[in-house]
């Protein structure tokens, strides 16, 4: 045995761009055994998204919303994107593999039709379209009913609805529908008008489409099987189907065609998902629960799904006449069996401490900028997740204090785009129908969060990640990487990225995740050439705010802790450690300069020859920056 220490200082030019340093069981309710048991799961009648009876029933309703885009300027610059760069977008071809982007056309012009807006291009500003029955009001109606109209499903059921991709781009597609029927179903109930027109055929038509995508998830293998985000996208956007069509489907031959059952499927996959995992292959649930949590896939992964999920939950508890996700006022906890053989499945509240304890996760892990971090197989792309702003409540965004008092709002256009395929899904409706009730309560500077994974360091211009996974956070399935214990830093007024994880580089990251998931590729310590596998976890961790730091020319630094233990496990067997690593960093934080000390205390049980390496990969490359080694090349310099 071994005992290895060593340290790495890194002094970090904050204000300069930096370089390299190379170093479910079985699907649900397959045999259905009669009608009647899950109706609880459903609200008494179907109620659209947007505007139900009582706080949303009346034309003043819609009047207030119009009255905020119409004077409030970040309002108008989220209208501006739908009107000019959504709704006008072109695609090469309205072809299949395009159909989920038409129908996102189709979203964004019976929303247009609903609010009675248009974008000016010359004046810039927005401004009211006609009344309804007047012909250029009523093309945008037009417009989207005819592709309403046009949902294909009988010719294509052989491969439309086949496969887990499709799966994911038909229950974004089957969103957009819904969202769309909705706007218009509300501007004739709602504002009495009539010109929804062939509206049995088009609920005919996507509650047919919403059976197709069911019936087809609903085999093993497929999406409500997967025990991840694809089975979290589906699951929503088939339950959101069966919210909007509640009082339909009796004497309906196929029993899987009722929107009970639709229902039944979407709250036990979600709750199989993230709470119970699979106990047939190993993969856990996605969340930890009873304390502040994270989503076991990574950042990346917990925006693709909660792009949907987010819809759901508003839909359904808008159904049930709840109006916040956040009051606590859904007990959850409801029981039924998901197949003959299955244990009982409990549901959990979507307002539940569990819930508010993943959004609290997924926040403090943000860097102040509101930009996730790059664990696992996640990329960072130039966006935030905005989509959280439809829960209604500023405590749960990357969006600091009031909505409209945000500043650099003119290139956050992506900001608003569903994560993964651009075109997919969009929010600005989204979060223009959205009235927000609290202000953002403050991010801590430093944060540790044993079931979330992580230890960050959060400030103005330093921002710190030390993963800390354990438990279920190391039960993302193939989007797990061997990287506990990486560190990232950025730094600087833009927060540039500095120490990176190999994901870092940009949306076609994904290329590359079968080469960066070992241990070896990121910022670990390597034992004889092998890091962490994918399923070693942190031991403990710590972060804290120490006392100040002033050097004895009377400057101040502000002094953090950042510490893990890990342990490396044999491979062949989890029972015998072969390394274990306490990771420490000491950080002082200053108005120019911050310093970094990175400790390294190694016991090492490996029979080999003990080869030692210490992984740092910084953001470009040593011969094209200023890069200086210094004590005996075991620190050094660069900006």
């Amino acid at each position: 045995m071994r005992n290895l220490k060593f340290s790495l200082l890194v002094v970090l030019f904050l204000e300069l761009l930096i370089f390299s340093f190379q170093s479910i069981s079985a699907p649900l309710d397959r045999n259905p055994r009669g009608r009647g048991q899950y109706t609880e799961y459903l609200p008494k009648r179907g109620f659209p998204f947007t505007f139900q009876v009582n706080s949303f029933g009346t034309d003043s309703t819609i009047n207030f919303f119009k009255h905020e885009i119409i004077t409030k300027a970040k309002c108008q610059e989220l209208y501006r994107f739908i009107f000019e760069e959504r709704y006008n977008a072109t695609f090469p071809a309205f072809n299949r593999n395009e159909i989920y982007k038409k129908s996102l056309k189709a979203k964004l012009a019976a929303f247009i039709y609903m609010m009675g807006l248009k974008y000016n291009s010359i004046s810039k500003l927005v401004e009211p379209l006609p009344d309804y029955g007047d012909p250029i009001r009523e093309q945008y109606a037009t417009e989207a009913l005819t592709i309403l109209k046009d949902i294909k499903i009988t010719n294509v059921r052989g491969w439309y609805f086949n496969g887990i991709d499709r799966q994911r781009y038909r229950a974004f597609e089957l969103l957009n529908y819904l969202q769309a029927y909705d706007y218009l179903k509300t501007a004739k109930s709602v504002l009495q008008n009539e010109s929804l027109d062939s509206e049995t055929a088009i609920k005919e038509k996507i509650m047919d489409f919403t059976y197709e995508l069911h019936a087809a998830a609903n085999n093993p293998t497929m999406s409500y099987d997967r025990n991840n985000n694809i089975s979290l996208i589906v699951a929503s956007a088939v339950g959101t189907s069966a919210i909007f069509f509640a009082n339909e489907g009796a004497g309906r031959l196929q029993i899987q065609r009722h929107p009970e059952r639709w229902a039944h499927a979407a709250h036990a996959y979600i709750t199989k998902t993230l709470f119970e995992g699979q106990v047939t292959n190993d993969e856990g649930p996605m969340l930890n629960k009873d304390g502040v949590t994270f989503y076991g896939e990574g950042s990346h992964y917990f925006t693709y799904a909660w792009q949907s999920m987010l819809v759901f939950m508003k839909t359904y508890y808008r159904a049930k006449g709840i109006e916040s996700l956040t009051d606590g006022s859904d007990p959850g906890g409801r029981e039924y069996n998901p197949c003959k053989l299955c244990s009982k499945v409990k549901t959990e509240s979507y307002n539940s401490k569990n819930y508010q304890n993943l959004y609290k996760g997924y926040i403090e892990s943000l860097d102040q900028k509101g930009w996730h971090p790059a664990l696992d197989d996640t990329w960072i792309p130039e966006m935030r997740f905005a989509p959280l702003l439809i829960l209604g409540d500023n405590r749960y965004t990357p969006y600091f204090k009031d909505f409209d008092s945000l500043t650099n709002f003119d290139y956050k256009k992506l900001d608003f785009d569903g994560p993964g395929e651009r075109g997919s899904r969009a929010f600005e409706a989204d979060v223009l129908l959205t009235q927000f009730k609290r202000h953002f309560e403050g991010k801590p500077s430093i944060v540790n969060y044993p079931l979330a994974g992580y230890t960050v360091l959060s400030e103005p211009k330093l921002y710190v990640n030390l993963n800390c996974e354990r438990a279920n956070m190391i039960k993302g399935g193939f989007h797990e990487h061997g990287d506990v214990s990486n560190i990232e830093i950025r730094a600087g007024q833009d927060l540039k990225p500095m120490v990176i994880d190999p994901y870092f580089f940009g949306q076609d990251g994904w290329k590359i995740k079968g080469d960066v998931d070992k241990g070896s590729s990121h910022n670990c310590i390597l034992v004889d050439g092998d890091g962490p596998h994918p399923k070693d976890m942190a031991e403990s961790s710590f972060g804290r705010k120490n006392d100040d730091w002033i050097k004895p020319d009377g400057s101040k630094y502000t002094y953090y802790t950042l510490q893990a233990k890990v342990n490396y496990w044999n491979r062949f067997s989890q029972w015998n450690m072969r390394t274990a690593i306490t990771r420490k960093l000491s950080v002082f934080s200053g108005s120019y300069f911050s310093y970094i000390i990175i400790e390294d205390d190694i016991t090492n049980n490996s029979i080999s020859k003990n080869d030692i390496v210490f992984k740092l990969n910084g953001n470009g490359l040593e011969a094209e920056g200023n890069f200086y080694l210094r004590d005996n090349n075991q620190s050094a310099i660069w900006s």
